[in-house]
């Protein structure tokens, strides 16, 4: 498979799935050697696709983030809260609300990524918010469809902000192959045990940011 902008890392292939497994059982386990906090971003405070916040920004969705170490600045955070800005927490809202919880990236269609991208661009718009922070509060939002995007994933993928897309390049490689990647990071998961709940693409995530950060042993 050759995708400009999405180069897969050895952890992503079938011959490694033994290791694969391990990474994701590393990752989420509570008791092991290492505790990484970021294994609590889908859950902690229920998740923030649950159906009575699903749809708003929320204080949770600002902690939520800070398990996988980055924090919003004082004023755009009351700025998405609605504190100093209500008109522009309802029109996240209203982004939010023709984003469904239930699609997963690899199903999604144009007219689904075209709102996320909507989505990103006002909240990117946010003083001190880059392009990271826009990725993890949005993936906290949508865990199934909008995946977590930093510098060690960009990176290890080959991915060049501005001249790719991650969301339309990412469901690429998903699809391809008769959904061949999706279908091994799926195996993956249940294979771990680590949870339905948790999606698709953040087994991917975790796997390639496990890798880039060098924390998986050859």
């Amino acid at each position: 498979m050759t995708i400009d902008g999405m180069r897969l890392p050895p952890i992503l292939d079938a011959d490694h799935a033994d290791k694969a497994v391990d990474v994701l059982r590393t990752y989420f386990d509570q008791d092991g050697d290492r505790f990484y906090s970021g294994s609590h971003f889908e859950r902690f405070a229920a998740g923030g696709d649950r159906p009575e916040t699903a749809d708003v920004f929320t204080t949770d969705d600002l902690v939520a983030i800070t398990l996988l170490g980055v924090t919003v600045p004082g004023d755009a955070a009351l700025r998405i809260l609605g504190d100093t800005d209500p008109g522009y927490r309802e029109h996240l809202s209203a982004l939010l609300r023709r984003l469904p919880t239930d699609v997963n990236l690899v199903d999604a269609d144009e007219n689904v990524l075209a709102v996320a991208n909507e989505l990103w661009t006002h909240v990117r718009g946010n003083l001190g918010v880059g392009p990271t922070k826009t990725s993890k509060l949005l993936a906290r939002k949508r865990p199934r469809l909008l995946p977590v995007i930093d510098s060690v994933v960009t990176r290890t993928v080959g991915h060049v902000p501005g001249r790719h897309s991650f969301y339309q390049n990412l469901q690429a490689a998903l699809k391809a192959d008769d959904h061949c990647l999706a279908r091994h990071l799926d195996e993956l998961r249940k294979t771990a045990s680590i949870g339905e709940d948790i999606s698709t693409i953040r087994v991917f995530d975790v796997l390639v940011w496990m890798q880039g950060s060098g924390r998986v042993r050859s």
